[in-house]
């Protein structure tokens, strides 16, 4: 369920007839920094192999147990720093490092509420709360964090990775195939101590990439796979900035009139 937005006169866009996306101009004008207090990365990829194939499971239980090994957090925090800097540069805000957020006393009493089987079905960067955790604080809690960071904000974040076309020839699981990635970004974030988002988008989707991995017998291929999950984060990065940036520029037109 979104949060509950403000009813400002010509202070929010709303576009596509539902809540996805919504801009506060006199929200975000006031942030000069921010941290991404909350993220996850859900991988989808390995659950839309081939069905069929017995190199289905043996993919499916390879990656669960790279996931239990720390696989999954260091790609996790891999795409969390990815995201990061894309907001940094695409917002001119300045993003405090993870490790200056994980390691802050205040923000980590908050984390171990959060822990449990979640680990084990999402990527999570290394002491850092999952997406949607962020808004489950309440404002009280997130003013707190602002003044404890040094940051106006906080973001919220949960990426997911799935197929986004296929190429190639499978029967049963016999043959080769070639999956290209494709993300899709949920975004939140918080100015001080504000009951409700200043910027909510939940639908910023990108092209699929380029680059693929492939998929012989069911299993997949490790070679090219981060770089093809970079790529397909990147393109719906640049989505999300372009969507803020329109929302952001019709609620302030709108606002003129």
């Amino acid at each position: 369920m979104l949060p509950r937005l403000r009813i400002v006169p010509v202070l929010a866009v709303v576009l596509g007839g539902c809540a996805t996306l919504s801009v506060v101009p006199a929200g975000v004008a006031g942030i000069r920094s921010a941290a991404l207090a909350g993220f996850s990365l859900e991988d989808r990829t390995s659950n839309e192999v081939e069905e069929g194939g017995p190199g289905a499971i043996v993919d499916r239980q390879r990656r669960t147990w790279q996931t239990l090994a720390g696989a999954g957090a260091r790609e996790a925090r891999a795409v969390y720093e990815q995201v990061a800097g894309r907001l940094a540069a695409g917002t001119g805000w300045r993003f405090a490092l993870l490790d200056e957020i994980a390691g802050n006393a205040e923000y980590a009493r908050h984390v171990p509420a959060f822990s449990g089987p979640i680990a084990l079905v999402a990527g999570l960067a290394p002491g850092i709360v999952p997406g949607g955790g962020v808004g489950a604080l309440g404002a009280a809690r997130r003013a707190e964090l602002c003044r404890s960071l040094g940051v106006d904000a906080l973001a919220d974040v949960h990426v997911v990775q799935r197929v986004g076309r296929t190429a190639g020839f499978s029967f049963e699981g016999v043959g080769r195939l070639v999956r290209y990635p494709r993300a899709t970004i949920e975004l939140r974030v918080w100015a001080g101590g504000g009951p409700d988002p200043v910027w909510v988008d939940t639908a910023a989707e990108g092209e699929p990439a380029a680059r693929g991995f492939e998929l012989v017998m069911g299993v997949r291929s490790n070679e090219g796979e981060s770089e093809a999950l970079a790529e397909a984060t990147e393109s719906a990065l640049v989505r999300l900035l372009e969507r803020y940036a329109a929302a952001r520029g019709r609620a302030q037109a709108a606002a003129t009139h």
